[in-house]
């Protein structure tokens, strides 16, 4: 048996002409009874452009939305620190900016 530490499923429109991300869509699994959209993060990233800015919104979005999901639990410092790395692996998988890398200072 193979459990789900931590997932993720980011997608997004890249408007060409503007240089923005929309239609923002994420969604988390594994912090909590079930996988569910990050609506708040979507939101704050509607409209930014493909940059380093935006992928520290994502990332940090990640984090603020696994800390509301699962505030009680042991695994909750672990799935923090891992949320970090897969929102910038996710955010890369984009190809949309070059290769951004978290900030673990």
């Amino acid at each position: 048996m193979s459990v789900a530490r931590l997932s993720a499923a980011l997608v997004v429109r890249f408007d060409a002409v503007s240089g923005t991300l929309a239609d923002v869509r994420l969604a988390l699994g594994a912090v909590g009874g079930t996988a569910f959209r990050a609506t708040e993060v979507e939101a704050l990233l509607e409209g930014r452009p493909a940059d380093e800015d935006s992928a520290h919104i994502l990332a940090d979005g990640c984090v603020a939305a696994i800390s509301g999901s699962i505030p009680d639990r042991p695994s909750l410092p672990y799935k923090r620190h891992a949320a970090i790395g897969l929102a910038y692996d996710s955010w890369n998988a984009l190809a949309l900016c070059p290769p951004c890398e978290p900030a673990w200072g």
